[in-house]
This record gives C-alpha cells, structure tokens and sequence, in this order.
C-alpha cells in the first residue's frame, strides 16, 4: 500500500472519530468492559457472599425455631411437674420409700388422742431395718413393698373406737386395719369396752 493510501485512511480515522457517534461507541464500549470487569472479578464474588450469608440465616432461623420448641416443652414439662408435686408428695406420705417407725407409731397416737382413745399396750411383732441410702444392699432399686405388723390394745366407748378405726382407714398415711377384735374389761366393778387392733403399715425396704 502507498504512502499516499495510507494518509488517506489515517485522515478519514482522524475524521471519524472526531464525530459524536464514534466517542459515544467508544464509550459504551469501555463501559460494557468496566461492567464485564466488575462482574467477573468483583461482583460476583459478592453476590456469592450474599447467597452464602442468606443461607447461613435461613439456617439460623430454622435452629432458633427449634430452640423455641424445646423451650416450649421444657416450660411445659416444667409446668406439669410442678402441678404434679403436691401429687407426689402425698403418695410419698402414704407410702414411704423408707421406714420411719416412730414417725408412724406418733401418727397413730394423734390419731388417738383425736378420737378420745387411750392405747393401753402396742407391740411390734418386728422392727425393719434401718435405712441407709450409703448402704448399696439397701437402695431402692432392690426395694419391694413390705409391711409393718403393729398390735394395739385400746380403750373407750363403741363410737369412739369406731371412729379411731375409720380414722385410721382414711389417713393420708396408708394404715391397713387386718382386724379389731372388741372384749369387755371390769375395772373396779364397772365394765369397759376394749379392743385389740392389728395393723399393717406398709413401706418400701429390703427383704432380710
């Protein structure tokens, strides 16, 4: 090519790009680079930050409501066992998970005393053993259920010792009445009406 084509196709450049269309062409296409650019190398990075952080909190909300369903039923569990307590407590009193014989034996004098009976002889056919929570033969996985044989001999009117013996039924503290066996007494010429009551106070030990 001439020198002279060449001067020619460098001056028509020169014209072209003197024109309005060729700098807005030019510029659009340095800004489609810069974009094609910041997309590559910048934003895409940060659009992969922003997918992970958004599943990061889609899995933080998911634990947070599990959390709060635990916590539900934990308030829940609590809230029962504590209207449960009263419950336990009572069943604790009426059937102990250890013996208490002297415990037991002044319930049964109140009970008494309540009822205007005076107890002339009691006795014990046995006595348990004592309990000792360090002892590992006498835990209450080897507990079973056992029972306390008390005799009582009693006096006082018809209505009073059937009041006594009723008493003793309908105690908190589980008493089984196996038998009253009633007998009249002269006591300086004038009778009184006695009676002889066995009993079965149950607890929880160990078998001897």
């Amino acid at each position: 090519m001439s020198n002279k084509r060449q001067q020619q196709i460098a001056l028509a450049l020169v014209q072209f790009y003197r024109q309005p269309i060729a700098k807005v062409s030019l510029e659009l296409f340095l800004t489609i680079g810069l974009v094609v650019f910041l997309g590559a190398f910048a934003i895409q990075p940060t659009l992969a930050t922003m997918s992970k952080l958004v599943q990061e909190i889609e899995e933080k909300k998911e634990v947070d409501v599990k959390l709060g369903q635990k916590i539900a039923s934990l308030s829940s569990a609590q809230t029962e066992y504590a209207s449960l307590a009263r419950q336990r407590d009572m069943l604790d009193e009426a059937l102990p998970t250890y013996p208490d014989v002297v415990i037991d034996l002044k319930k049964i004098e109140k009970i008494a005393s309540l009822n205007s009976i005076l107890i002339t002889n009691l006795s014990l056919s046995e006595f348990p053993p004592e309990f000792n929570q360090n002892n590992p033969k006498m835990n209450l996985s080897s507990a079973k259920r056992q029972s306390l044989p008390v005799v009582l001999s009693i006096q006082g009117d018809y209505i009073s010792i059937r009041s006594f013996v009723e008493s003793l039924r309908s105690s908190r503290r589980s008493i089984e009445v196996k038998s009253v066996v009633f007998s009249l007494k002269k006591n300086r010429g004038k009778e009184s009406l006695t009676a002889s009551i066995t009993l079965d106070i149950p607890y929880f030990g160990v078998e001897k």
